[in-house]
């Protein structure tokens, strides 16, 4: 029971690590300016993925802990949402770096600016890299998360149910 209780403790937060990932790389690129195709698909991305662990979260503990269709997903050290959550970090990290320090208000701006205009192809390649990544475990989180839907009935969903009921006249 304890290990059990562990482990729900490890994906909660894994899930609210990868949330707050989310969120940042959001704020960070909402914080640029006509943004590059990459940083607004990157934005799309990170809002799909936050939308997608606060479903998994709205399961509750108990249904986590027990879910078969999610075990992989859940894994942990190498589940997917944990993959995920090492991606959005990396990805965080890499704009982190790349946006803050080019921003208006920093000091030699022009000369920053210009450095980060010839190393963005790099960062473009990586980010990209990351970007895959992060979208091939949300595939595989979404995945998951609709058998569990599918597999497991709702506690007040009684539509499965209907073929037990018995009419009495």
């Amino acid at each position: 029971m304890a290990e059990a209780l562990g482990i729900v403790a490890s994906i909660i937060a894994i899930v609210e690590l990868s949330a707050k990932s989310c969120h940042s790389i959001k704020g960070r690129i909402d914080s640029v300016q006509n943004a590059p195709q990459l940083l607004r698909s990157i934005r799309n991305t990170a809002s799909s993925v936050e939308a997608l662990l606060n479903d998994m979260r709205s399961l509750g503990n108990e249904r986590l802990a027990a879910s078969e269709s999610l075990k992989k997903a859940l894994a942990i050290p190498n589940g997917d949402v944990e993959a995920c959550k090492r991606e959005l970090e990396g990805l965080d990290k890499l704009l982190e770096t790349y946006i803050d320090d080019a921003g208006p208000s920093a000091s030699g701006k022009r000369r920053k600016w210009m450095a980060k205009i010839i190393t963005w192809p790099r960062t473009e390649e990586k980010a990209k890299k990351h970007l895959q990544e992060i979208e091939q475990y949300r595939k595989n989180i979404h995945m998951a998360l609709q058998i569990e839907r599918r597999c497991v009935p709702q506690p007040n969903d009684t539509s499965d149910l209907s073929f037990l009921v018995v009419r009495l006249k």
